[in-house]
């Protein structure tokens, strides 16, 4: 938590609630991003579907005005909140930040709190929520 503050200081904003972007949602994508990093999720259907990190913050919810909508395509969205998560840029890094105690969110199997992404993770969002892997690329 006292890191999150510590961020939002930084980055001079004045809210530190967690409101869903006033550009509206990204579309997930049949095919991964040519360039940045990105989601990767599975549908209902076993087809990977791809959301690029292609924002400084980022909300993951079940909420339409969400930057990225957890919606009935993804298996276990019925069990994610309406603002789950938040995925920020900082420092070069993405930070996956939980938005309520009574949204858990698990990183690799293991409930989370604030943390650092790497390639290759996995985030659970809910007990048997919506799950998605971490993909990013080598900085150049």
């Amino acid at each position: 938590m006292l890191n999150w503050l510590r961020r939002r200081k930084e980055a001079g904003e004045p809210n530190p609630e967690a409101v869903p972007s006033l550009t509206g949602p990204i579309a997930l994508l049949p095919e991964p991003p040519q360039t940045g990093d990105y989601l990767m999720f599975t549908d209902t259907d076993g087809r990977a579907l791809y959301a690029p990190l292609d924002r400084p913050t980022l909300v993951l919810g079940s909420d339409p005005q969400c930057d990225i909508v957890l919606d009935a395509r993804l298996p276990g969205a019925g069990r994610t909140a309406p603002h789950h998560a938040r995925i920020e840029r900082w420092h070069n890094r993405w930070v996956l930040v939980p938005l309520s105690l009574d949204a858990p969110v698990f990183v690799n199997g293991k409930r989370a709190g604030e943390t650092v992404l790497k390639d290759g993770m996995t985030i659970q969002l809910g007990h048997d929520g919506v799950c998605c892997t971490v993909h990013i690329r080598p900085s150049e």
